[in-house]
């Protein structure tokens, strides 16, 4: 069975194609058992349970059905902490609006919680499109900084995200 390519352009923005779709009160775990949905730019391979950033900026797309109230944007991870890369900044846009920061210095599991409000939702017929980008400005290469021939500029270990 022959799987459609994940769409990346912005005439594609009200489709249901590439897009993670969330119920308030659901969850969605990264990995490759969910592919490569809703993710749009900057995201690596998925590996088993999680996904990485692969440049400073990750964009992923999500389809909400039609709020009326603010939601509960969390995403789960741990950030890319080593000696030689020992702060790791994250700050989240809803359609460009800033919803979140937060800073690392500890390898860690951490969740990033931040309201999305219903102005802040591209409304459709069916729902709301919100793109979310993690902007991650110290994303760094392993390769250029230890031992190692991992390439992907990487700053935060996706696990799972949901609304609430």
């Amino acid at each position: 069975m022959a799987t459609k390519p994940l769409l990346h352009h912005p005439e594609d923005i009200y489709s249901d194609v590439g897009h993670i779709i969330l119920q308030v009160g659901d969850t969605y775990d990264f990995g490759r058992s969910t592919g490569n949905a809703g993710l749009r730019s900057g995201w690596s391979s998925p590996e088993d349970v999680h996904v990485w950033n692969d440049g400073y900026d990750a964009v992923l797309s999500l389809l909400i059905p039609k709020v009326s109230r603010p939601v509960k944007f969390t995403v789960e991870g741990e950030p890319f902490i080593i000696d030689e890369s020992p702060i790791q900044e994250i700050t989240i846009y809803a359609n460009g609006y800033r919803i979140a920061f937060g800073k690392f210095s500890v390898r860690d599991q951490y969740s990033i919680s931040a309201t999305i409000y219903p102005f802040q939702i591209l409304h459709s017929k069916d729902g709301g499109i919100c793109e979310i980008t993690f902007h991650l400005p110290n994303s760094v290469r392993p390769s250029e900084i230890v031992d190692s021939e991992d390439e992907r500029q990487l700053g935060f270990c996706f696990r799972r995200l949901a609304l609430a």
